[in-house]
């Protein structure tokens, strides 16, 4: 089975925001990264239709020929995994739905009062390191990019 292309999709979301941001622009010359990610899609969808706007983007940007994904291959615990750099196991989420035994919260993908729950999220999201260095983000529904006290400087909640 041939690898996963998408990987420079994954490193496209995070910035992706920035376009319809209403923020100026001081030099021409900033340097972007867009993160973007797209959840179940198959290596080989691009390959099938026409993707000129992902062409142009992998073209002039950087494209992985492969991704390994966290254990457990779940949506939330990969993208903060990607957000972090850490593991599920050391940044909390787990699971796209558990149960904390500690504490006997649930978090779940579909209850937003635990998913803007800073609790359940551990490590530092990219988008805080990079505003603590004085850089401007987005997120566009980014995992843990709603979370109270870790939101970057433009971002849509999760839904």
């Amino acid at each position: 089975m041939k690898k996963l292309r998408l990987l420079p999709a994954i490193i496209t979301l995070l910035a992706i925001s920035f376009g319809s941001c209403s923020h100026q622009v001081s030099n021409s010359n900033d340097k972007y990264v867009v993160m973007l990610s797209m959840d179940g899609f198959r290596w080989d969808y691009p390959e099938r239709v026409e993707t000129p706007n992902l062409d142009r983007i992998a073209k002039i940007g950087v494209r992985a020929e492969s991704l390994k994904p966290s254990f457990p291959t779940k949506t939330f615990p990969n993208h903060y995994s990607m957000a972090t750099g850490l593991y599920p196991d050391h940044h909390g989420l787990v699971h796209n739905s558990f149960l904390d035994p500690e504490t006997g919260r649930t978090y779940g993908i579909g209850i937003p009062e635990t998913r803007g729950d800073k609790y359940f999220y551990g490590g530092e999201p990219i988008w805080i390191t990079a505003e603590k260095q004085g850089i401007i983000t987005g997120s566009y529904f980014w995992v843990g990019s709603d979370v109270d006290g870790l939101h970057p400087t433009y971002w849509k909640p999760y839904d």
